[in-house]
């Protein structure tokens, strides 16, 4: 399944933040500073990970993946 790629780095076009900021189910009050508070958080938890990919000019990029762990606490949460 293809989704799309998001970037923790701040100052990246495809940055994860600007992308869902702009969903209407976005908390308004979470501004930027907190959002990448939680995403570090989920990292450290281990139900988020960077994972290298391949981009269309050959060379490398990251993206964000949700792990098995962040699978099954969402499926908990369901």
């Amino acid at each position: 399944e293809r989704g799309v790629n998001l970037s923790m780095k701040p100052r990246a076009s495809n940055n994860v933040y600007l992308m869902l900021e702009q969903d209407p189910d976005y908390p308004a009050r979470l501004d930027r500073k907190g959002f990448f508070v939680h995403l570090r958080d989920l990292e450290a938890e281990a139900l988020i990970k960077e994972e290298k990919y391949r981009l269309p000019n050959r060379s490398d990029g990251m993206r964000l993946v949700l792990t098995d762990a962040g699978r099954a606490q969402l499926e908990k949460q369901a």
